[in-house]
């Protein structure tokens, strides 16, 4: 997840992000409260630009990248979280921390993305966990129409209807021009972590 607005908007219109119990804080007393009521494996923090706009792309990454707290203390994450932030020019007055536990990819089923323009949604899936900092070449690609407010499935494999009837039907919720980036996971939960907008 790069773009902050982007996964605010996803949360504002109650699709499953991907980060179980999230806090969003400007102060580091709001995150440590936070931690020290949710006392669990894979949490992770990380900052942002509040400055960022939902059409910013989430690959150019104006914030830092995230620390797991159960390799790092939470005073040391946030310490190197704010020299990255100082040294990418963020303002203090600027800084958003999102805090949370992760659903981590590695462990997929497959995971994408979903291009949402006018009356045709493209659908690109990998198979397994998307390679970290680096291009990726689809498994599956769908270019699905919309007739009447509908996707229209009739090229899809049976085995792939349910899965890509639910990404229209949420991307069609949001705004035309939306990208929306989805994974899921081996135990089945679905979910996803990108959004933004062209």
């Amino acid at each position: 997840m790069g773009n902050i607005k982007g996964y605010l908007f996803l949360k504002e219109a109650g699709l499953s992000v991907g980060i179980e119990n999230p806090l969003v804080a400007r102060k580091f007393s709001e995150i440590e409260k936070w931690i020290n009521s949710h006392k669990k494996p894979d949490l992770f923090i990380r900052g942002f630009d509040d400055r960022t706009k939902i059409t910013d792309s989430p690959y150019v990454n104006r914030g830092s990248e995230a620390f797991f707290l159960n390799s790092i203390d939470v005073e040391e994450a946030f310490k190197k979280i704010k020299l990255e932030l100082d040294n990418k020019g963020v303002p203090l007055g600027n800084r958003l921390f999102l805090i949370g536990r992760a659903i981590r990819e590695d462990n997929s089923n497959f995971c994408g993305q979903a291009y949402y323009s006018d009356n045709i949604i493209l659908i690109d899936i990998k198979l397994g966990g998307r390679p970290r900092g680096q291009d990726w070449k689809p498994d599956l690609s769908f270019s699905i129409k919309i007739n009447n407010k509908s996707p229209d499935l009739s090229d899809v494999d049976e085995k792939w209807k349910k899965i890509i009837s639910r990404i229209c039907l949420d991307i069609m919720k949001l705004y035309n021009k939306t990208c929306l980036e989805f994974a899921e996971l081996k135990t089945g939960e679905f979910f996803y972590h990108d959004l933004y907008i062209h």
